[in-house]
């Protein structure tokens, strides 16, 4: 009986992990230019929180910087009685939102296959593409006169 051993073979060149990939500089350069939509507002923001009412104006630096503005702001406004209403606002939209457009959807989904139900779907679609500003004075108006321009009259807003 014979044995044969068999000689390690030599490896070969190592598999290249990196890909070269092309920087996209087009899309590079517009994604810098939105980023600057919300960097230099956000800038001025606080640039201007910082000033004095005299300053507030103009684009200069503060001459000096007005920390205390925040203490004041807070002391003016009471954050834990507009957050706990901002939460009980968003908590019951969401709620009745979730509940009341499930079914809505259901239907629709169901039966497009009827005029009625195919009619009402494009007319969802066409409703999201009006403007709020275009809508909102006249639903303001009519929830004033309604008596609901508080908390039931945002939740049946942002509801429907």
């Amino acid at each position: 009986m014979t044995t044969a051993t068999v000689a390690p073979s030599k490896a070969g060149k190592p598999a290249k992990f990196r890909r070269d990939h092309k920087i996209n500089w087009w899309l590079t350069a517009a994604v810098a230019v939105l980023s600057l939509t919300i960097l230099i507002p956000l800038y001025f923001t606080i640039v201007t929180a910082l000033k004095t009412p005299a300053e507030a104006g103009t684009f200069a630096l503060p001459t000096s910087w007005q920390w205390h503005n925040f203490a004041d702001a807070s002391a003016k406004v009471n954050y834990p009685k507009a957050a706990l209403n901002s939460a009980i606002i968003t908590v019951a939209a969401v709620v009745l939102t979730l509940l009341t457009n499930t079914f809505v959807a259901y239907a629709v989904a169901r039966n497009m296959d009827k005029r009625f139900f195919r009619f009402l779907y494009y007319f969802f679609i066409a409703a999201m593409f009006v403007p709020f500003p275009v809508i909102m004075l006249p639903i303001a108006k009519q929830m004033g006169s309604l008596h609901l321009d508080n908390q039931v009259g945002l939740i049946i807003l942002y509801t429907v």
